[in-house]
């Protein structure tokens, strides 16, 4: 219902009704709104047409920084090579001196050690040549980037877009790539080169003293125990002494036998035989015998509580007690004055008896020895018919017939004595040994410790990132898409002008795509490689495909080597330098190296300068700081930034094809070259100097001319 003011005709009822519109308000709110919507959309559309600049420009800055990745690639390339060459150079040296410590592996020792020097040699000539290629280079990125950046942006060109675009590194200029020292490297190489002949001299004279310590140590080891079930000590103790199996041991082998186990059984057996010896009737004869082996082996007992065995790494030394076989070599004994045989008196006669227990011994009163009984004055026993002859003769039998217990115990002490020479010959020639190579370990340790050093590290032009500049030239009407009454479209689209950046971030690695890996694809191994040359490229190889695992890598290297190198010897001098040599390189620490290649990534370019110090970077900033201050930045600051572009590297033009080869790297062993190249954007040919030198003029040339009103970021 109206309000009453309404109906009486009053002033509001012309305009609104009960709710508060009117006829009149909603055809103006209609119009206002068909207004806005088509002048937004109108300006959407030109808005749309001028923004196409940008996604040039973050096209153009990926462009740019993706010529300074593929130099990092490169550069990383060829730090894995020359890493990997010193690896493999110390590795042949090294595996080269453990080969000279083996008898039958000192032809293949030399080899490898010519082959280190040689793969040092090689490595010392790639770093030199592949450090002047690469700064080289250097020089040239800056134009490289804008002309790629410039091919780019004139790709996107049609009908009403003309780009154009150059790039500029941060920073601008990169600096120099040098390699370090290889004094210690070169010391070390030489003097393995200087030292391999004596070494080898050396290690030759322990091998064959070792050898004659070995023989014996067999010999020694037969005559024990080893010959079972033939005669030996350890077969004639277990017959003819019954000697218990837990005082009697069996060995099988030589490796874990020693000449200790052999005295030790016969000090056993003669305790065991002294104690239980016995009479095999009882004759008088065979009671007398018994008495006499009591007495012999209670005296043998007793020297051989003498006996010792020393074996140690550091020398051997043993004392086994030979005890007399025959009558002259008793007189030479303590048992010859001993006073052991009873003596007795009868019609005024002395006599002297074997043993206390002969029938005509009863009632002695003193005892006598042999050497009273053959000075004289005694009657031989009717009974027991001892004689001075009879206790000499005792051992007689079984130290001279195989059969015999002694006959086998002086084989054992005999096999002692040489063994103990053989290893006091050979301790002088193994310590010299021991001495030249823990000398020249020391040098591969001082050269492991300067491999850290010797490596290849690059902060070239674009390393932070790039700042690209786009210009669009083409002119024209505005789009009319959306022409209406309510905008104009006589307005005309000018120059634009656009700014991105990129910067370089790491692409990791996978185990089937590093840096690395198209290398090793291009080498072609010959089967006919083989022996020490073979050694040497797998150790290479092996090295280069674990690059990125560092330590690991260099001690995978090693086993590999090893499988090749036959370090059993006599002398114990290869697995001695081969626990020595892992231990050099255990302690060497060194760091996985990154194989990680590098991708270009959008960045605004405040951020991109903002990491660089450069007097690009710095201007940059100014200019930036310039206009987000709202102040006009005048056009001498560009006018001082673009034309530094100009100013690089353009002879680079003249060497550049479709790729720059930074370096040419030769095998090790083989007689091949792998070139190791960037390429270099497709759009180098002959006019690309001046189509990028036009495009930074006409860049200049807008910067000077631009209003400014477009807000930086």
């Amino acid at each position: 219902m109206a309000r009453e003011d309404d109906e009486e005709g009053g002033p509001m009822g012309l305009f609104q009704d009960e709710e508060g519109f009117t006829t009149t308000g909603i055809a103006v709110a209609i119009l206002l709104a068909i207004a806005l919507l088509f002048s937004s959309a109108h300006l959407y559309e030109v808005n749309s047409c001028t923004a196409e600049i940008q996604e040039v420009a973050d096209a153009s800055a990926l462009a740019a920084s993706s010529v300074t990745a593929e130099f990092m690639v490169a550069v990383a390339l060829c730090d894995a090579v020359v890493l990997s060459l010193s690896l493999a150079s110390l590795l042949c040296s090294g595996v080269g001196l453990l080969a000279l410590c083996v008898p039958g592996g000192q032809s293949l020792g030399g080899t490898l050690v010519d082959a280190g020097g040689t793969v040092l040699r090689g490595r010392n000539n790639f770093a030199e040549k592949v450090a002047e290629g690469l700064n080289r280079l250097q020089e040239a990125l800056p134009f490289l980037c804008a002309l790629n950046a410039a091919a780019v942006a004139s790709a996107n060109n049609g009908s009403s877009n003309r780009y154009l675009a150059v790039a500029v590194p941060a920073p601008f200029e990169g600096k120099p790539i040098t390699v370090g020292a290889a004094a210690a490297g070169d010391a070390y190489a030489e003097a393995v080169r200087e030292n391999a002949d004596g070494l080898a001299q050396r290690a030759a004279l322990a091998e064959a003293a070792a050898n004659d310590a070995n023989e014996a140590r067999k010999r020694g080891f037969m005559a024990d125990c080893g010959a079972n079930p033939e005669y030996c000590q350890y077969q004639r103790a277990e017959t003819l002494g019954c000697l218990p199996a837990d005082q009697n041991p069996l060995y099988h082998s030589a490796d874990t036998w020693s000449f200790s186990v052999a005295l030790q059984r016969a000090q056993r057996y003669y305790a065991y035989r002294a104690a239980h010896e016995a009479a095999a009737d009882g004759s008088v004869e065979q009671q007398a015998n018994a008495a006499l082996r009591r007495i012999f082996y209670r005296f043998g007992s007793q020297q051989l509580q003498e006996g010792y065995v020393r074996d140690t790494d550091e020398g051997f030394s043993a004392y086994f007690p030979l005890l007399f076989s025959k009558t002259a070599e008793l007189r030479e004994s303590d048992l010859y004055q001993q006073l052991l045989f009873p003596v007795t008196e009868a019609e005024g006669a002395a006599v002297m008896h074997a043993f206390e227990g002969c029938p005509q011994a009863a009632g002695w009163g003193q005892k006598g020895s042999v050497a009273q009984l053959e000075a004289g004055g005694y009657e031989t026993c009717p009974s027991c018919n001892f004689k001075a002859s009879d206790l000499g003769d005792v051992a007689s039998a079984s130290s001279r017939i195989d059969n015999g217990f002694e006959y086998h115990y002086r084989l054992v002490a005999q096999a002692a004595k040489d063994y103990q020479q053989a290893r006091e010959a050979m301790a002088p020639a193994l310590g010299a040994a021991k001495d030249t190579f823990s000398s020249l370990l020391d040098g591969l340790k001082e050269a492991l410790a300067e491999i850290a050093g010797f490596r290849l590290e690059a902060q070239p032009p674009g390393a932070t990132g790039c700042v690209a500049f786009v210009a669009n030239l083409a002119t024209g009407p505005m789009p009319s898409h959306f022409a209406n009454p309510f905008s104009s479209t006589e307005a005309q689209l000018g120059l634009r002008v656009a700014v991105s950046g990129a910067l370089l971030q790491e692409d990791p690695a996978t185990d089937n795509g590093t840096v690395v890996n198209s290398l090793l694809d291009r080498i072609d191994t010959p089967g006919a490689v083989a022996g020490a040359g073979k050694m040497a490229l797998d150790c290479w190889s092996a090295l280069l495909s674990a690059y990125g695992t560092g330590q690991e890598a260099l001690l995978d290297g090693l086993e590999e080597m090893l499988s090749g190198v036959p370090l059993a010897n006599g002398s114990g001098l290869g697995t001695w330098a081969r626990g020595k040599l892992q231990g050099a390189l255990e302690a060497a620490g060194l760091q996985p190296a990154r194989l990680s290649a590098v991708k270009p990534v959008l960045a605004s370019a405040g951020t991109v300068t903002k990491g660089d110090s450069g007097e690009f970077s710095r201007g940059f900033q100014q200019l930036r700081q310039q206009a987000l201050r709202g102040s006009s930045p005048t056009g001498t600051v560009l006018d001082g930034l673009l034309p530094v572009v100009r100013e690089t590297a353009f002879d680079a033009l003249d060497r550049a094809g479709e790729k720059v080869t930074v370096a040419t790297f030769k095998v090790p062993v083989l007689d091949v070259e792998v070139p190791i190249t960037i390429a270099l954007p497709p759009s180098v040919a002959e006019g690309a100097r001046s189509w990028v030198d036009g495009a930074l003029e006409a860049l200049r040339s807008l910067a000077n001319g631009a209003s400014h009103e477009r807000v930086w970021q």
